[in-house]
């Protein structure tokens, strides 16, 4: 009947309405998710620039040692224990010439995942936002074919259940 057909459609407004919401809710968490991924890329680009900063430092200080050959310091060991204390002193400094490059490998790394979350968080906020004009105008054209608007509709629906006996009285 015609009565159940009204019934239907506003129960399937009710679920768009809800829908609505959702997607509302969710917009509003990609927002909180974008500026938290926005503050992770600053904090990564920091990273990446301190340790940007300190390899270039280790460079010019190499530079300004000039190329002094790793043999030419080994062979200017004066005893066995200082040639030990050379090896020792040159494994050092190839660790920490190591560790730099590493971390502004890692800083650079940090960097690039935290745009791709970004653009992944973007791309989701962007989706929801078109999944929810799509759900409003669905909700637009279900009132419209109820008979306008909705929610001042509710008396004639009452009407429509006691002329129908469904009402409770």
């Amino acid at each position: 009947s015609a009565l159940d057909q009204k019934f239907l459609l506003e129960e399937k407004i009710n679920v768009l309405r809800e829908q609505i919401a959702l997607s509302e809710q969710s917009i509003q968490e990609y927002g909180k998710q974008i500026d938290q991924k926005e503050e992770e890329l600053a904090a990564a680009k920091e990273e990446e620039a301190k340790y940007y900063d300190e390899f270039c430092e280790r460079v010019r200080s190499m530079e300004e040692r000039g190329n002094v050959s790793y043999w030419a310091v080994l062979f200017n060991a004066n005893s066995f224990s200082d040639l030990l204390d050379q090896i020792n002193a040159i494994s050092e400094v190839m660790d920490y010439d190591n560790e730099v490059m590493d971390n502004l490998a890692a800083a650079r790394q940090a960097v690039a995942d935290a745009k791709a979350e970004l653009e992944e968080s973007k791309a989701a906020e962007e989706s929801a936002k078109a999944d929810l004009e799509t759900q409003k105008a669905d909700l637009v054209k279900e009132q419209a074919s109820v008979g306008g608007n909705h929610s001042g509709d509710y008396q004639s629906v009452l009407c429509l259940c006691a002329e129908d006996g469904r009402a409770g009285g």
